[in-house]
């Protein structure tokens, strides 16, 4: 098999792994103990909703990403919208962060109904950026490919 030809396998990999480190990685954030230290507790408390934010909106769209290439290089006859596939990595994005927040007080952090608030405000405007820009990303990742 030339170098050519095992590109998109390579490509496709590659992606699984992106994805999986952003998982872990993710799960490791939200879970880290916060301790005792009144500055951290208080810079975390300044942050937490932008962080939230980020790390789920980041996540959706690594995740929708990883999908969408795929689907590119490993054409499918299975029955895959756009919509469809939006709403998937919605739900499957608000039930991670549904058991990130009832795993949360294991670590000494707090169930926050308005974490869970900003995880899914995160989700739709990343999922929004992938849908306007998406295509075109993969398009000039499909050029170098």
């Amino acid at each position: 098999m030339s170098r050519d030809e095992n590109s998109p396998q390579r490509a496709l990999k590659s992606a699984y792994a992106m994805l999986c480190a952003y998982w872990l990685v993710h799960v490791v954030a939200m879970h880290i103990p916060l301790g005792q230290d009144p500055n951290l507790k208080k810079a975390a408390d300044h942050f937490d909703k932008l962080v939230h934010f980020a790390f789920y909106g980041g996540f959706a769209f690594v995740l929708v990403a990883v999908w969408d290439l795929r689907r590119r290089l490993i054409p499918t006859t299975w029955p895959d919208s756009q919509p469809w596939r939006y709403a998937l990595v919605a739900a499957l994005m608000m039930l991670h962060a549904l058991i990130d927040e009832v795993t949360q007080p294991w670590t000494g952090r707090k169930w926050e109904w308005s974490d869970l608030a900003a995880d899914f405000a995160g989700v739709v405007a990343f999922l929004t950026l992938w849908s306007s820009c998406g295509e075109r990303l993969l398009r000039r990742f499909g050029k170098g490919a």
